[in-house]
């Protein structure tokens, strides 16, 4: 089991991916992808399944495998809905990382989700990392990364604004700041304090 659970969050476009992808990478701290792990739930966990097709019907689930488009036209723009399908699968992600979290034999593990605090991930983890970045970068790594319109990243990149809570370290991912240099710093800090 981890003796150490280290959060990482940020706004779309602040590089909290890649930031994560370091800290696996250069500092062999495994990391639970919260993204990946609720789409595949989606798609397996017998639970998250009877609940949204009660939600839904059946065609949210075609050929065995989940409808994203027809899921996402329906959670779009309807927050009681999204609200539900949330509700429903915040606390199977959480789980599923406790899990893993109590399976690793690693001293520090970390856990990447853009809505650490709203889904309650944040209760799980030791401290957060809260990655920035300046608007202009974020919304030009959104735009060449989605394939979307301005206007579109900028109502996604308004819609997490909201997301908010107790972050322990900063970590600026401006492409000029060195995120490597940055994540030692903070887990030199770490290793005293813990």
């Amino acid at each position: 089991m981890a003796d150490i659970r280290i959060g990482i969050t940020g706004g779309i476009g602040s590089g909290k991916s890649y930031v994560a992808r370091r800290l696996e990478e250069k500092f062999s701290v495994p990391v639970y992808d919260c993204d990946s792990r609720a789409k595949a739930l989606m798609a397996t966990d017998a639970t998250i399944r009877e609940g949204l097709v009660r939600m839904f019907g059946d065609e949210v689930y075609e050929n065995g495998a989940l409808n994203r488009p027809m899921l996402a036209a329906r959670i779009f723009g309807h927050p009681q809905h999204l609200a539900a399908v949330n509700a429903l699968v915040h606390p199977r992600v959480r789980q599923d990382f406790e899990s893993w979290a109590d399976g690793r034999t690693d001293r520090i593990v970390a856990v990447e989700s853009a809505i650490l605090f709203s889904s309650g991930m944040d209760r799980l983890v030791d401290f957060v990392i809260g990655v920035t970045a300046p608007e202009p970068i974020r919304l030009e790594r959104v735009l060449s990364r989605d394939g979307c319109t301005p206007q579109q990243a900028l109502a996604r990149m308004q819609s997490q604004q909201h997301e908010a809570g107790d972050v322990r370290f900063s970590l600026l991912n401006d492409g000029i700041c060195p995120v490597d240099e940055q994540l030692a710093e903070i887990l030199e800090t770490v290793n005293k304090i813990y």
